[in-house]
């Protein structure tokens, strides 16, 4: 078993489809750092002379916070795309490949299909977040990490936003609870969309199909719940209005099922290869 997950773990770590997805993060999270945080950066000095008024922080500037610009919209958009592009498709490939008959002779179906889950599962959490990260540690470059202040008014968590105690006190565990959130959820996405190729006879389909579910699921929570149950809305830091722990837990268990059931169904199925 070790030796399985080694090998498909190296296969979605090194291939050219996780180095196009971890670049299109960058390029988000750099363009960010330098057209939104820098900027903001040179307001620092002009509010040292002003009195009431509360300087820039990481927790309010950096890409996860950050309500007024388009590249937290795009990134929150593009996750379920960053997620898949790695290795979604690998069980497609390996299987019109015909390579998958070679694996088959060296390893058990169940073990081999649960490798490739785990591969895919943190591969996508990685190229997900991993934006993120570099995008923290480039604010922190040019941007203090105040604690934020809810009597500022300058800070996008409420009150009655989820962990909104923790936000305020400890601001870097709300930031590394979200960001563990995000990758739970991107390798999910990832993980559907490859057990989805069971049905699915076309790689851009298989790639592209989790964004399309992803797309339509936002639309129709927006519209029966306010964006509470919509992954545009729930897998920003800033929560874009307020979003609860147990319905989050509920859509992610109900999405590990469906992993499951598309598991279990494809180690019974008997093919001919």
């Amino acid at each position: 078993m070790k030796r399985i997950i080694k090998f498909e773990l190296k296969r979605a770590f090194v291939n050219r489809f996780f180095l196009a997805a971890l670049v299109v993060g960058i390029v988000i999270s750099v363009l960010h750092i330098i057209l939104v945080v820098i900027p903001a950066s040179k307001y620092l000095e002009l509010h040292s002379y002003s009195k009431g008024v509360y300087p820039n922080s990481i927790y309010n500037t950096m890409l996860g916070f950050d309500m007024s610009s388009l590249y937290l919209a795009l990134y929150t958009m593009l996750i379920p795309v960053l997620a898949c592009l790695p290795f979604a498709d690998s069980l497609y490939t390996d299987k019109k490949s015909g390579y998958i008959k070679y694996l088959y002779s060296k390893v058990e179906k169940g073990w081999y299909l649960l490798a490739k889950l785990i591969a895919n599962f943190l591969v996508a959490g990685t190229v997900v977040v991993f934006p993120l990260l570099l995008n923290l540690w480039g604010t922190a470059l040019f941007v203090p990490a105040l604690i934020p202040q809810a009597s500022t008014a300058q800070f996008p968590i409420f009150a009655y936003y989820m962990w909104s105690d923790l936000y305020y006190t400890f601001p870097m565990v709300y930031i590394t609870l979200y960001g563990i959130i995000i990758f739970i959820y991107a390798g999910i996405f990832a993980c559907i969309g490859m057990m989805l190729s069971t049905f699915i006879k076309n790689r851009f389909v298989v790639l592209l199909l989790p964004f399309a579910i992803v797309t339509v699921w936002n639309f129709v929570a927006s519209q029966l719940s306010g964006n509470a149950l919509a992954p545009a809305a729930f897998l920003r830091m800033d929560q874009l209005g307020g979003v609860h722990l147990n319905q989050m837990i509920c859509i992610l268990l109900i999405l590990l099922a469906c992993v499951v059931a598309l598991y279990c169904y494809e180690k019974r199925k008997h093919e001919i290869y």
